[in-house]
């Protein structure tokens, strides 16, 4: 009897091992569960998880870092942009006022007339320019930066033309 059962217990024992051992918990059965367990397979596909968390839990957190930091970026570059809007306003209204300005100068001379009608034409000019760099200074860093040159640039034609209508006026 002792032999049958010897027996018994060495072809069950031939059968589970035959069985596909899994590592996963959740395919196996009551053999691959004691497996895992003995040979710590399921410490490191616990401790893989737990890694593999870590990582996905920095990411999200390096993801928010950068979206705050792309939402105060944003925030600045639209203050810059409403500036520089303003800055675009005041030069027109400079360019106005001394269209004004060029209006109301006497012209004697052919030469002060010729003067008076090339400056006349040259704020006009910087007029259709002012305008163009009002709608085209975006609301993007690389936007700004170019209609702050563009900004720059008008400055500096306005200075000019203010002196010119300067030595015109009596």
């Amino acid at each position: 009897m002792k032999f049958f059962r010897l027996l018994v217990l060495l072809a069950i024992s031939v059968g589970l091992m035959a069985c596909a051992v899994s590592d996963d918990p959740s395919q196996g059965g009551l053999s691959d569960g004691l497996a895992g367990l003995i040979t710590g397979t399921y410490d490191k596909r616990v401790e893989e998880r737990e890694s593999n968390l870590a990582a996905i839990k920095q990411a999200q957190a390096d993801a928010l870092s950068e979206q705050t930091n792309l939402k105060r970026d944003k925030v600045e570059t639209e203050a810059e942009a409403v500036a520089l809007q303003a800055e675009f306003e005041t030069l027109s209204k400079k360019n106005d006022f001394l269209s004004a300005k060029i209006d109301n100068i006497e012209a004697i001379t052919a030469e002060d007339k010729a003067k008076k009608a090339r400056l006349k034409t040259s704020l006009t000019s910087l007029k259709k320019k002012i305008n163009k760099a009002k709608r085209s200074a975006g609301k993007s860093s690389k936007g700004l930066a170019s209609a702050k040159a563009k900004e720059n640039k008008l400055k500096k034609e306005i200075k000019k033309l203010e002196e010119e209508i300067g030595l015109l006026e009596p």
